[in-house]
């Protein structure tokens, strides 16, 4: 009975050092979730640079005209990476507040208090814009010379107005502020408005629009904000009444505070994600241990994330670009000093991340070693059970010889060093949120001709032309 117990024992520990179970769950997951968001979002543009898409849409003007709007592609074959970003990919803007994104949107709420109402001149449509993008004679703006109620200096709105609106009243000491852009959004206006209060009467034809991956907001039409995949508002008047353009655009779970990003499962999620269909034949490998394989690919791939969220904070990224498992970390490291050069040539090519891929394996190596003493204490303690069943205790005196005390060490090393780069990478992180480096962008990207390296993340230079 003892030795029918022992050879199970002896068995299951084979079994399950031996089957990739987490390989085939994890290509599995991955393989149902690219099929799902193809279904849901299609295909994107293929290639390296921007595709130009253009149409005839209604503008606040209610005139058509023609306009473009540049696209990033996707050179794996798959969804656009504004639906990346929707279904988890990793994008530094939705995982902590970049001040470089949010001094942008301040600068645009700061231009958006100095709007007033442009009306029409036959006095029946009507948007929010400033001076230039409407004649003067039309546009209605409370000012010194004109000021509004109770002399406001900020306003009018097109549709809005304290006086005119029952749900919320402006009433002391809940009063609207001299500052459109703190204005709520009326719920229900007054019945009865005076007639020679244009901005009241006319028929707004442009309201909020929610565009671009970096959380911009447009004043105009739905045929507009639908051409641009936009997410538009139907009952808000001002940009700033939009709660967050930003969580929109990075769907998920919605922001706990509306200008706080806080998506910090990104650096995960993305491990069980592909940008395209390339990508499976690379990942149908068959890996000894799953409990193993799941340690270092969860380590690696968010040890790497981590480093890319930083280094390249603009750019889109899904996939285990940095789970680099390594079972025999000092053989892979021969293999990959003979092919450093050929490696990191192909890594230079846009759309591959270097970074994500070199501190992935730093930590898979990392991992690695300091996984070697869990495994060999688990065979250890088998061993004792299993000494006159599985190879006639070959595994007792081969785990006895080992020097204990120093792979103790070198695992206790390994281990701290790893999670001391984890705690470096995640302070920077957090703390260096305004970090510009102009250097580390040629590790990733070499622009081997002049548009080679555009819009691949690497700086926030000027939103994308639209």
């Amino acid at each position: 009975m003892i030795k029918h117990f022992k050879l199970i024992i002896c068995i299951a520990v084979s079994f399950c050092t031996r089957q990739p179970f987490f390989t085939y769950w994890v290509t599995t997951v991955q393989v149902l979730v690219m099929i799902i968001s193809l279904c849901t979002y299609g295909v994107g543009p293929w290639g390296f640079g921007l595709s130009e898409e253009t149409a005839d849409v209604l503008h606040t003007t209610v005139t058509l005209k023609r306009d473009s709007i540049y696209v990033q592609q996707n050179i794996w074959l798959g969804p656009k990476f504004a639906d990346l970003i929707h279904l988890g990919a990793k994008f530094t803007p939705c995982m902590r507040e970049d001040p470089r994104i949010f001094a942008q949107i301040n600068a645009d709420r700061k231009e958006e208090n100095e709007t007033g109402c442009c009306i029409y001149n036959d006095g029946t449509g009507c948007f929010q814009t400033g001076h230039r993008t409407c004649p003067v004679s039309t546009l209605t703006r409370w000012n010194d010379k004109n000021p509004g109620p109770d002399k406001r200096l900020s306003g009018a709105v097109c549709g809005q107005d304290p006086r005119y609106c029952e749900d919320p009243v402006s009433v002391k000491p809940y009063e609207w502020p001299d500052d459109i852009t703190q204005w709520p959004i009326c719920k229900q206006r007054t019945s009865l408005v005076p007639e020679n209060e244009k901005h009241m009467q006319c028929e707004i034809t442009g309201r909020p629009c929610c565009i671009q991956l970096h959380g911009q907001c447009r004043i105009t039409t739905r045929d507009y904000c639908d051409f641009v995949n936009g997410y538009f508002h139907e009952n808000a008047t001002l940009c700033s009444q939009v709660i967050s353009c930003l969580s929109e655009i990075c769907g998920m779970l919605p922001f706990l505070r509306r200008d706080q990003p806080d998506q910090w499962y990104r650096l995960f999620i993305p491990l069980f994600l592909h940008a395209g269909s390339i990508f499976y034949m690379r990942d149908l490998e068959k890996l000894l241990g799953w409990a193993r394989i799941a340690l270092l690919y969860m380590m690696s791939g968010i040890g790497g994330y981590l480093a890319s969220a930083i280094f390249v904070p603009y750019r889109p990224e899904v996939g285990p670009a940095g789970s680099n498992l390594l079972e025999r970390p000092w053989h892979a490291i021969m293999q990959l000093s003979i092919f450093t050069l050929s490696l990191f040539s192909i890594g230079t090519l846009p759309w591959i991340d270097n970074w994500a891929h070199l501190f992935g394996f730093i930590f898979g190596i990392l991992i690695s070693l300091g996984d070697l003493f869990l495994s060999d204490s688990i065979i250890f303690i088998f061993s004792l059970l299993l000494i006159d069943t599985c190879h006639e205790g070959l595994i007792f005196q081969t785990a006895k010889r080992r020097n204990r005390a120093k792979r103790l060490l070198i695992v206790i090393t390994s281990l701290s060093i790893a999670f001391g780069l984890l705690f470096v990478l995640l302070a920077v992180f957090y703390s260096s949120a305004g970090l510009d480096c102009p250097y580390c962008e040629y590790f990733n990207c070499i622009p081997y001709t002049y548009h080679f390296c555009d819009n691949q993340g690497l700086r926030l230079k000027t939103w994308l032309p639209i």
